[in-house]
């Protein structure tokens, strides 16, 4: 038996951070050319002021990528924050930087159209940089135990009394957690042996009373990303003997969050990397109704 008590794994590695940190730099430089080069369709001659202004954002958002400073899961908020806000003063700087009223309607459009581009590169982002915020990686000197191994290590955690249930789905596995007040959660868990990870479709549901009559209740769900990591994944406790999980009795009384927290804990010590999404769910959805 292998007993695993206290092995955690980094909250997002260095690649993930990476490709986040890259695009967000290379919006917000795509976004000051695109404010430098509306400025001088308007007529104007920017000057250094205005190609200052314009870098400024790139110039942060750089800064901030080569200097995470700590968690990782911090700099991904920073990136996010800076990616979110940098941009809008950039519109701002088009109104001082630009003509002098009566500004000419090309000056709205682009405003328009900025802020369209914006919000559809924010909406990117956030998928982006929630899947580096929360991804685990696989326990350092593990290597994958199989997809098998994987499942029948997941089946055993409801045969363990635990307040769960896992069946077969979509090119993997769903978990049902038993519902806390009204609330439903289940992960879909699929597993890419090409890159040793397993991929985390999380959907939370409500009850609510209904306010029609001859209904009851209202159930409403959303996606999420359930940000796991630090100390109170390293202190999970989990053994393994073979195919069989080993959670300690305690874990019969975990909520959902803890609950998901050993599932993560299960995934990485088992050799894969733990990444949750908020979109893609798979295609074969029946299996999840």
């Amino acid at each position: 038996m292998m007993a695993l008590a206290s092995t955690g794994a980094p909250a997002a590695p260095a690649s993930s951070f990476g490709r986040c940190a890259a695009f967000v730099v290379g919006y917000l430089a795509l976004a000051g050319v695109a404010v430098w080069a509306g400025l001088a369709e308007f007529g104007t001659r920017p000057g250094l002021g205005a190609a200052l202004v314009c870098a400024a954002p790139a110039v942060a958002g750089l800064a901030l990528a080569c200097s995470p400073g700590g968690e990782r899961r911090r700099s991904v908020v920073r990136l996010a924050l800076a990616g979110l806000l940098l941009p809008l003063l950039l519109l701002a700087a088009v109104g001082l930087l630009g003509p002098e009223a009566p500004q000419p309607a090309s000056v709205g459009v682009f405003v328009a159209v900025f802020a369209l581009v914006h919000l559809m590169a924010s909406v990117t982002g956030v998928v982006l940089l929630a899947a580096a915020a929360t991804r685990v990686a696989a326990v350092a000197g593990v290597m994958p135990v199989g997809a098998g191994r994987l499942g029948r290590r997941l089946a055993s955690l409801a045969d363990a009394g635990l307040a769960l249930s896992v069946h077969e789905a979509a090119a993997g596995w769903q978990v049902e957690i038993d519902s806390e007040a009204g609330r439903s959660r289940r992960l879909h868990l699929q597993v890419d042996e090409l890159t040793s990870q397993v991929i985390v479709h999380e959907r939370l549901g409500a009850a609510a009373p209904a306010a029609q009559p001859g209904t009851t209740v209202i159930w409403s769900h959303e996606w999420q990303a359930t940000p796991i990591g630090g100390a109170p994944l390293d202190a999970t406790v989990l053994a393994f003997d073979g195919d069989r999980s080993l959670p300690p009795r305690a874990a019969r009384g975990f909520d959902g969050d803890a609950l998901v927290r050993l599932l993560c804990a299960l995934v990485t010590r088992s050799g894969y990397d733990w990444q949750p999404v908020l979109l893609g769910w798979p295609k074969r959805r029946r299996a999840l109704r």
